[in-house]
């Protein structure tokens, strides 16, 4: 009976995918020829898409030093969420240290290893995903607030809106299908969607995991194997933009067979992240085994920057004219607002004041 349900999922989804490419055509999705910038070095300057730049600087103390992969998740007018290994680390808008939040064990409230989180800002909670696709929900405070059970392999979450979330899940079967799941807060699968499906026969030695990102009131799902971006909005899937890559496109069997890493290192294009607002989009990428980034200025359809990326990790990136010291790239787009944030040692960002042991700082662009 199970077996029967999902041949008729597959069947019905793939009738869709087949018609939403022929919508997509009629409706004149954005086609973002990446391959031609590949080989068309560009560099630009802060200043070209931003006016200032501001910084939160986080307290530093013995409760929240933060390791040195460090990221932001989240930032709002009132909190800041960063992302420190297994845990969260919730700072204030003026970057005072609030608590940390998360358990790491065996133990009824406690996950194995972090995987993913998403922030419900309605409700103050955060979702913790972590194997096997269950999610830990605290609340801002750091209290435990409950456990649900998904039992799938998920390792992307976001939240949605209306007590829901989304994950992405991938089944193996005698189709290869990965679904955007959403769920309620009590477990029920509420929608699912089938996002991508293929017939491809070999050993994985590893399992791709999508870009699951969200802009304003959407949320966007980018494999590193097909050149589409997919927009979730309002319990709906539909094409937003193509990052054509052309014949630098890696197929599924190339991403995730480890035997042909140096194959994919050396030949093919892997965008890795990215953030969008609502007039640039920032792509991170892996090309010829270094790090590449390209920046599209939707509103006039060009590009700004590609060039390769140096140093990430220590600030490379754009040249920071605006301070006319160090470089930018971004690592999240701040809800509400135009403007994208980077976590960045001080010393690095020409902050000499402060000590070489400090939490780095957060340094925000105000976009143009």
């Amino acid at each position: 009976m199970k077996m029967t349900y999902l041949k008729i999922l597959y069947f019905v989804s793939f009738i869709f995918v087949i018609n939403g490419c022929n919508l997509s055509k009629q409706s004149n999705i954005d086609t973002i020829n990446i391959k031609d910038q590949l080989f068309n070095t560009m560099t630009c300057k802060v200043s070209e898409f931003a006016d200032s730049i501001s910084y939160i600087f986080l307290e530093t103390n013995n409760n929240c030093l933060l390791p040195d992969n460090s990221s932001i998740l989240y930032i709002d007018d009132k909190d800041v969420f960063i992302r420190g290994g297994n845990y969260l680390y919730r700072f204030d808008r003026k970057g005072l240290f609030a608590n940390r939040i998360g358990k790491v064990g065996g133990g009824p409230e406690e996950y194995p290893q972090l995987y993913n989180v998403g922030v419900d800002f309605n409700k103050n909670y955060v979702l913790m995903l972590a194997p096997p696709g269950n999610v830990y929900i605290y609340d801002y405070e750091g209290i435990f607030i409950k456990k649900l059970k998904l039992n799938n392999n998920a390792q992307t979450i976001l939240y949605t809106n209306n007590n829901t979330f989304a994950c992405v899940v991938n089944q193996y079967n005698d189709v290869n299908a990965t679904f955007l799941n959403v769920y309620d807060y009590d477990e029920n699968l509420i929608q699912q969607l089938l996002l991508e499906t293929d017939s491809y026969n070999f050993e994985r030695s590893r399992i791709s995991t999508p870009i699951l990102y969200d802009t304003e009131d959407q949320i966007k799902i980018k494999f590193l194997f097909n050149d589409t971006i997919v927009r979730f909005s309002n319990g709906e899937t539909s094409f937003s933009q193509v990052l054509s890559t052309g014949k630098y496109r890696p197929n599924r069997d190339q991403i995730e067979d480890m035997n042909k890493n140096e194959d994919l290192m050396r030949h093919y294009l892997q965008i890795v992240d990215i953030i969008e607002t609502d007039g640039y989009m920032f792509l991170l990428s892996i090309w010829k085994s270094k790090t590449f980034g390209i920046v599209y200025y939707k509103t006039d359809n060009k590009f700004l920057y590609s060039n390769y990326i140096d140093n990430l990790k220590q600030g490379g990136g754009i040249e920071n004219n605006l301070t006319n010291y160090g470089r930018f790239w971004p690592m999240k787009a701040i809800k509400g607002k135009k403007e994208i944030a980077q976590l960045i040692h001080p010393h690095n960002a020409g902050i000499t004041h402060m000590d070489i042991d400090s939490n780095p700082v957060i340094q925000i662009v105000h976009l143009k």
